[in-house]
């Protein structure tokens, strides 16, 4: 039975309960329900302009998954919480969205020209009288005319760019940047002491925004969140371990201090080597790609 307990030095705290803690802006959220229908249509289009399934599958991986939107228009996105953010679902040509104030979420298609087409958008109706981008984004994010897609890196960073029919950079997105760290990981060395347990592991599931593993001894599990302002930037709470009594609670110890005092995690010598790390760049704990 798995139990929640409070470790040395306030490590974690571990409830009965497990509570979401800050905002946790890309897990995934259903599709409409019958009271998201109330809200507001922006855009019924149907996609019998769709191109070539190839190509639609090409541009799809593109654009898939998790972008923080950085600004729209001339807009910059300057916020703390409820950071507006596009989850793009290319196996059902879906994508939900938060305009910082509202759930948008909708269908999208490429046309022959493979311009990026938004169809039977719907999104909810809250005021937010603080969010001046937010009318700006819904209408970006329900655009029929086509938008041209361009990706670009820069400085390690992946950025998404959707350029409207008149030439206009209509909106900036940019990858949260840690989904290289999805999967599972053995331990290999924690501040500096090298370790060669089998069963030192951590698993993070980066779409589901969830981490569990194994100290050795005892397993452990809970959320991940990352800051949307930060690049690379990732905290591990609402952690839970079990209670067995091992020999090596030592190498346990420093393990779970480790993963309390991650802040960032960086992309090694190659797509198999990680690290966690602190808020000054420190390297806590070196992960090795479990094959």
């Amino acid at each position: 039975m798995l139990k929640k307990i409070s470790l040395v030095s306030g490590i974690f705290v571990l409830m009965l309960t497990v509570s979401s803690c800050g905002i946790n802006l890309f897990k995934k959220s259903p599709k409409a329900t019958e009271a998201d229908k109330s809200g507001v249509v922006v855009g019924t289009s149907d996609n019998s302009s769709r191109s070539s399934e190839a190509k639609d599958n090409s541009l799809g991986q593109m654009i898939e998954g998790e972008w923080i939107i950085d600004s729209v228009g001339d807009l910059k996105v300057e916020k703390e919480e409820d950071y507006p953010y596009v989850h793009f679902d290319a196996s059902e040509s879906y994508f939900y969205a938060s305009n910082g104030c509202n759930v948008v979420n909708g269908q999208f298609s490429f046309d022959a020209q493979g311009k990026l087409v938004f169809h039977n958008v719907i999104t909810t109706m809250r005021y937010c009288g603080d969010v001046p981008y937010e009318a700006q984004i819904t209408r970006v994010l329900s655009d029929e005319s086509g938008i041209t897609v361009e990706t670009k890196v820069e400085s390690g960073t992946e950025y998404l760019y959707l350029i409207n029919a008149a030439g206009q950079r209509a909106m900036t997105l940019r990858r949260p940047g840690l989904d290289f760290l999805n999967g599972n990981w053995k331990v290999v060395e924690i501040d500096g002491e090298t370790f060669s347990s089998q069963d030192m592991t951590i698993f993070f599931d980066m779409a589901e925004r969830k981490v569990h593993g194994n100290t050795g001894c005892n397993s452990f599990n809970g959320n991940i969140y990352i800051d949307p302002v930060k690049a690379n930037n990732i905290s591990l709470t609402n952690m839970a371990v079990t209670m067995r009594m091992c020999p090596n609670l030592d190498q346990q110890r420093k393990f779970l201090v480790a993963l309390e005092q991650t802040t960032g995690a960086k992309q090694k010598g190659n797509k198999d080597e990680a690290c966690l790390v602190d808020s000054t760049g420190k390297v806590l704990v070196t992960l090795v790609r479990d094959k």
